[in-house]
Formats: C-alpha cells, structure tokens, sequence
C-alpha cells in the first residue's frame, strides 16, 4: 500500500476481538475525516444473518455476555429468548438498535453522512476521495 495513497477504513475501537491496532494507526483513524454510511435496517439484518447466522448457542451465549453491561436486561432477556426459539431476525434486529447503534454512533463535527444504496455510495466515496487528493 502506498503510505502517500488515501485508504477508507472502518471505525473500530483499538481493540479488534483479541488483536490491538498500533497506537499511531488508531490515532490517525480517529483524528481522519468521517463518512458516516448508513443502510437500511433490513439490509443490516440480512447480512448479520448470512455472517453470523450459524452460531452454535455456546458460542452465542459467551459473546452476548460479552456486551451484557452495555444493554439493558430486557434487551439482553429478549435477545437470549429470541435466539432459543430460533428468532434469528429479532436477535439481530434487536442487537443492531439497541446496543450496536448506541455504541458506536459517535459522529464527529467532520462528517459525511451518506444514506444511499450501494452503487450511489461507492460513487459518492470515490467523489469524497477525488476531493481530498485535489486538497492536499
């Protein structure tokens, strides 16, 4: 990759499951212009369920105890309620909104926001970056 070229990353916390990012590379993700791009709940839902649709209830249960302290205890009982009957939809739906959304939607002053289809936003990402190397 050339350190000269702009790259688009994906807003993650220092920590990816048990990796750690360098110190400098967080920095500069987080001190970097933002383009917020949201797609439909729907459209969330299915490729939750086409990643992680197959999780075995071990494996489920460890992970969602993972995030217990950052919902509430009706969301966490529904969640598990859903996932036993088989509610895969509901599981994801309510983990997205009520825990994913609140967690990590922390929009900066420097933000794009695009809200389109896939298409229009893989046109409208590259207008961002043809914009910022005309910039700089």
């Amino acid at each position: 990759m050339d350190k000269n070229d702009y790259i688009f990353v994906e807003a993650e916390s220092s920590r990816l499951g048990n990796l750690l990012l360098p110190g400098n590379l967080t920095k500069k993700i987080k001190t970097s212009s933002q383009i917020e791009i949201n797609a439909p709940l729907e459209d969330r839902i299915k490729r939750i369920l086409k990643y992680y649709g197959d999780i075995d209830k071990n494996a489920f249960s460890e992970n969602l105890n993972k995030i217990k302290k950052y919902i509430s205890n009706e969301s966490y009982n529904e969640i598990f309620s859903s996932f036993e009957k088989g509610d895969l939809e509901r599981v994801a739906k309510i983990l997205l909104v009520d825990y994913y959304d609140k967690v990590y939607k922390k929009k900066e002053s420097d933000c794009f926001i695009l809200n389109t289809d896939i298409e229009t936003t893989l046109k409208k990402l590259k207008e961002i970056k043809e914009k910022f190397v005309k910039i700089f």
